[in-house]
């Protein structure tokens, strides 16, 4: 039927399929450029939002760090007067050293509300009492202090953990002496 046209009509009708075929072109092109604008905006709010997150969480973690490393300095600090002041049977350095290693591998969760410490035929018996935020970081907590190497045994009762997800504890130990 297209070869009954005169030329002229031929040649608007193929001018038309072009113009036709470049405008549906142009129309996908434009969609997708709105598509893929819509999309890095996205991501590049996302990705700020995680920037902003991510630096405030390192101000936070640097924050808690050192205020959780000025308070252990404070606490062996006052531990050593004590110990000190009241002159006991216990060996001020020795305590201190157990001490600090409490301290030092407490995690985040922990925490030590009280300290006791016997001598008995040369080797510290101890009971470290406190609070922990969950059942886990108590494990974790008397694991470590199981890998130190002065600690000879750490007893963390079964009824600490059956209690409730939260609460007080009490882990006995042995130490050998220094």
């Amino acid at each position: 039927m297209i070869n009954l046209l005169p030329e002229e009509n031929k040649k608007f009708f193929r001018v038309d399929y072009f113009y036709r075929l470049l405008g549906m072109y142009l129309g996908v092109l434009a969609v997708l450029l709105v598509i893929l604008i819509i999309s890095a905006g996205t991501l590049y709010m996302v990705f700020r939002l995680n920037v902003r997150s991510l630096d405030e969480l390192s101000s936070v973690a640097k924050y808690n760090t050192r205020a959780e490393a000025n308070q252990i300095g404070k606490d062996i600090a006052l531990t050593n007067n004590i110990i000190k002041a009241l002159g006991n049977s216990f060996d001020a350095v020795e305590v201190s050293a157990i001490w600090s290693d409490i301290l030092l591998n407490k995690p985040v969760g922990i925490k030590i509300t009280g300290l006791q410490l016997e001598d008995q035929a040369g080797i510290w018996q101890g009971e470290l009492r406190g609070l922990a935020s969950n059942r886990q970081v108590l494990v974790d907590f008397s694991k470590v202090l199981e890998k130190k190497p002065g600690f000879m045994s750490v007893n963390l009762p079964i009824s600490n953990l059956i209690k409730n997800e939260q609460g007080d504890f009490a882990i006995s130990f042995k130490v050998k002496p220094i």
